[in-house]
């Protein structure tokens, strides 16, 4: 079994977190298989490539790969004549979405959605906006799950997350969704509402621009890794506050009552869905404060069903 997997030379440690909750779901899915790794960030080597072409299945995981545009852009690297090959054909989608709004796919793109796609199974993408955009050129077979990163938020397990606010706070920040204005907002609200901040470092050049905020002394970074990240997670008594999406998804996993800054539309599409508890970035000012201070209970809704639908094509579902 193939995995393009997007967390091979990514810099973004969300890459970590989707693959870490996708390779769950193929380990169930696909017992006792034959895993092999390959990056959508590099082009594919000649050995990578017979493998590709004799693998039974072949998945790409959770990630911000598809476009309306890809003769303009795509960041999924295959090799030069991946469209006349039948290596790359009958690719599955597990919590795949649409890397930014945009208008109506070209027709180069639908070509090549077509000519990858498994044009028989479920293909899982993770909003509705994903499955919109691809019922638009006329590819039905694919449904609404959620994002994998989310499947295990059960109705009984978000009963288990805190409603009341905790003492400290782990905060994240976007080195490519800048904002200094509205980030300093938010570390203002914080520190009006927490008796320490710790920010996690996520994407490579996060710190830099962290620094570059000239917050207060007391924000306390914590190290780019997500062994430090959870040890922060479980040492108690703190929320998390972000504007990156998975690190706020991890933390709810953690049982961590986490708010979203919702800076994409990768934010604001899954909670559409689901109810994740986010801010718009336009509205710190004005709601976050008064989130962080309210008591609210953590209410996901995740797409059993359709979660069901795309695992019994493999002959399993939840239990």
């Amino acid at each position: 079994v193939v995995v393009f997997n997007t967390a091979i030379s990514t810099d973004n440690l969300g890459d970590y977190i989707i693959m870490h909750y996708c390779q769950d779901v193929l380990d169930e899915i696909m017992k006792d298989a034959k895993f092999v790794d390959v990056s959508t960030h590099i082009v594919p080597s000649e050995e990578q490539g017979k493998i590709v072409k004799h693998s039974k299945y072949k998945f790409v995981c959770g990630t911000n790969l598809l476009t309306s545009h890809i003769e303009e852009w795509w960041n999924w690297r295959l090799p030069d004549g991946y469209i006349g090959k039948q290596d790359y054909r009958n690719i599955i989608l597990l919590g795949v979405g649409w890397g930014t709004y945009q208008d109506k796919c070209s027709a180069y793109s639908k070509l090549i959605y077509r000519l990858l796609l498994n044009p028989c199974a479920l293909h899982s993408v993770r909003d509705q906006y994903t499955e919109n955009k691809f019922k638009e050129i006329g590819i039905k077979n694919v449904i609404n799950t959620g994002c994998p990163t989310m499947w295990n938020l059960t109705p009984q397990f978000c009963s288990s997350i805190p409603r009341e606010k905790a003492k400290d706070v782990i905060a994240t920040i976007t080195d490519y969704r800048q904002d200094k204005a509205s980030d300093r907002i938010m570390f203002e609200i914080l520190q009006r509402c927490y008796e320490n901040i710790y920010v996690w470092i996520q994407g490579k050049r996060d710190e830099e621009y962290i620094r570059s905020l000239h917050l207060s002394d007391k924000v306390i970074l914590i190290p780019r890794s997500l062994e430090a990240y959870e040890s922060i997670l479980t040492r108690g008594n703190i929320d998390y506050v972000g504007t990156r999406l998975h690190a706020g998804i991890y933390a709810l996993n953690h049982r961590i009552r986490s708010i979203i800054i919702a800076v994409d539309n990768r934010a604001i599409e899954i909670a559409r869905d689901t109810n994740l508890p986010i801010v718009l970035r336009e509205n710190i000012q004005r709601n976050l404060e008064e989130f962080i201070k309210s008591s609210f209970s953590t209410e996901v809704k995740i797409n059993s069903e359709n979660i069901n639908r795309f695992k019994r094509q493999f002959g399993l579902e939840n239990k």
